[in-house]
């Protein structure tokens, strides 16, 4: 399994539409609003990452996206013991 945040710059006034659009994408498992550089971050589970490539496209065709940053996790610590 191949998790990333991938990290997205969309248009004023269309968080919420992208929002409701990503919940079509089975493998965005959350998305967080945020402040600061970018406005979007997804958490993505794929088995490969040529999947990883076809949900970054299908995210690309949302309208209002302006950017998309994908960062593949390598190692994830739990913190929290």
């Amino acid at each position: 399994m191949i998790n990333a945040y991938m990290f997205m710059d969309v248009e004023p006034g269309c968080s919420q539409q992208t929002l409701i659009r990503m919940r079509l994408l089975n493998q965005i498992e959350s998305v967080s609003v945020v402040s600061g550089h970018h406005d979007l971050i997804a958490r993505v589970s794929v088995n490969d990452l040529e999947r990883l490539h076809d949900i970054t496209a299908e995210v690309h065709r949302i309208r209002g996206v302006i950017k998309t940053n994908t960062h593949v996790i390598s190692k994830e610590i739990n913190v929290c013991q």
